[in-house]
């Protein structure tokens, strides 16, 4: 049996944001800014969650909000991305507040990793919108090229564009560097020479996390309510860590686990019961957890591509529509999808049991996955 530890802090540490710009937005909704963000001096990075809900009904509710927060940053998983701090406004100092968790990785969502992956593998013309390094190279080389065909008409406009440029392809070069020197998942099985790749192994460790994660949140009484590939980090391991835990509303009853007044979260991952009564429970985000391991075993972004009208598809949703699975994926994960997706809560299994299954079940370990590699994760999260 896993024992967690949950620390302790004394109180919600606030953060000065006057000396923090904005390296790169990550998401956006109708409810929360997402972008990471950067310490000017040190550079250090950190992840930014501006409330797009103005300070009033935060001022309104503050006793159930800090209750929540106050919780929320004694988390301690592996797998859930670890809250650090809060400020009272963002960072143009417009009153939205604004919530602060360390950042992961290089940056990458599962969307990204999953979307990534069905590129061509030398497309030159796609890039990574999350290597900014790649970004200073590719405007560098761009300048080079005009420099060759003709001489620009402003030399110092010219000269200041090379220069930020370079700086940034510096910064870009320290940040890679960075991330894997100060890297704390020592328990990786890969080594420099051999990187790892969006294979099996890497989908098994994913799916896996994000069921440890997710069986230990539930264990504290929360419920995630917008559980998606956009709001899961993903280090050059594959390691997940689960975002999105800033709820724009939050009451005293969704602290008591009682019936939400309104639908959060994105439609297509919602599950019909909350499309239908607005009761969100574990269950509901075990419906959001299948919608995720099919987009991570197939590959499919899109789950009904023939049906572009979203009201439409979550109409049908509610009345029991799901994506399609008649693909080749082994047998037993079309039936745990199945059964995650069941129109029936009570029906649908328990993220202790997913994890269970996962972890120690043949029957749901997927093909040619490195099981060293597994065992090195395996470890990782009892650390």
């Amino acid at each position: 049996m896993t024992i967690y530890i949950v620390k302790k802090f004394p109180y919600f540490p606030m953060f000065d944001l006057s000396n923090y710009k904005v390296s790169r937005r990550i998401f956006c909704d109708t409810y929360f800014d997402i972008s990471v963000i950067k310490q000017c001096e040190t550079k250090e990075k950190f992840v930014a969650y501006v409330s797009l809900t103005s300070s009033d009904y935060f001022d309104r509710n503050a006793t159930e909000i800090h209750k929540y927060y106050d919780k929320l940053l004694n988390i301690d998983h592996p797998c859930i991305l670890r809250h650090v701090g809060r400020s009272d406004v963002d960072l143009s100092d417009r009153n939205f507040p604004t919530y602060i968790s360390e950042y992961y990785g290089s940056g990458k969502t599962l969307d990204f990793v999953i979307e990534e992956s069905n590129r061509p593998k030398n497309d030159d013309n796609e890039r990574s919108e999350y290597s900014e390094s790649s970004e200073s190279d590719d405007d560098k080389s761009e300048t080079d090229n005009d420099k060759n065909n003709t001489k620009s008409e402003n030399d110092d406009e010219e000269n200041n564009r090379k220069s930020e440029n370079e700086e940034e392809e510096e910064e870009g070069k320290d940040e890679k560097s960075e991330d894997y020197e100060s890297s704390e998942y020592s328990y990786s099985y890969y080594s420099e020479e051999e990187p790892p790749q969006y294979d099996n192994t890497a989908r098994q460790i994913i799916l896996t996390g994000i069921a440890s994660g997710m069986k230990y949140f539930h264990s504290l009484g929360f419920i995630h309510r917008d559980l998606k590939p956009s709001k899961i980090f993903i280090d050059d391991d594959f390691y997940p860590k689960i975002s999105g835990f800033e709820v724009c509303e939050v009451t005293s009853s969704y602290l008591s686990g009682e019936p939400m007044g309104n639908v959060v979260g994105s439609p297509l991952f919602i599950a019909p019961e909350v499309m239908k009564d607005v009761k969100y429970s574990e269950k509901s985000d075990v419906f959001s957890f299948a919608m995720i391991m099919y987009q991570v075993l197939t590959g499919c972004m899109e789950f009904y591509p023939d049906t572009p009208n979203t009201f439409r598809i979550v109409t049908e949703m509610v009345d029991g529509l799901r994506p399609n699975l008649d693909i080749q994926i082994k047998e037993s994960f079309k039936n745990l999808i199945k059964r995650c997706w069941d129109t029936d809560p009570n029906n649908r299994p328990s993220f202790e049991e997913i994890f269970d299954l996962l972890s120690k079940d043949p029957q749901y370990l997927l093909d040619d996955v490195n099981q060293d590699a597994f065992k090195s994760f395996m470890e990782y999260l009892s650390q």
